[in-house]
């Protein structure tokens, strides 16, 4: 399972600041993540620039639907350093991400500089479903395929979006907003 999670209006942000200030504020911001990453049993694979690309075996991110609490840990432990980052940045960081499943190659790849990768459809998938999210005015977008395999309590709303494109994509995908339920 992979989740793409990106900083909304990074490149403004990004203009506003110092260099120097927006990395402390990016470097904050993934500070932020590390307990509901580690409560989720999420493993970060990768960061890519303002975004970090989170990973769980099947099983990891079915459990207690590690896959989407993570999303909602996060938002709560920006929320609850809410004011640190409006006195120090001047801004509280906002994301929205992409969750989706499927197989993948792991492998060691490169010769001057070796890394551990992962290779197949998922990740460009997970990726191009992260980037409607605000075509489609969501936050949490997941494909359906991984959303019949979750057990979601009522403290979640699942709302069908039906058969979306995807670029680059020659068939549609079914796709869910998710979010959290006033309880």
């Amino acid at each position: 399972i992979f989740m793409f999670l990106d900083l909304k209006g990074s490149t403004t942000l990004a203009d506003k600041m110092a260099a120097e200030h927006y990395f402390g504020f990016l470097h904050r911001y993934f500070a932020e993540m590390s307990e509901p990453i580690l409560e989720t049993d999420a493993e970060i694979f990768q960061y890519v620039g303002d975004e970090v690309v989170l990973t769980w075996k099947v099983g990891n991110g079915l459990e207690e639907a590690n896959c989407i609490r993570v999303f909602f840990l996060i938002e709560e432990q920006i929320h609850a350093h809410r004011d640190h980052f409006l006195q120090t940045y001047g801004v509280v960081p906002e994301f929205k991400a992409g969750v989706h499943t499927g197989e993948v190659i792991t492998a060691q790849i490169g010769e001057l500089k070796s890394d551990i990768v992962y290779n197949g459809d998922v990740l460009n998938t997970t990726a191009r479903i992260q980037a409607l999210c605000n075509q489609l005015g969501q936050k949490l977008l997941v494909s359906a395929e991984l959303i019949e395999r979750l057990s979601l309590g009522p403290e979640y709303t699942v709302v069908e979006l039906g058969d979306v494109s995807l670029h680059g994509k020659a068939e549609a995908l079914k796709l869910c907003a998710v979010d959290r339920t006033d309880i």
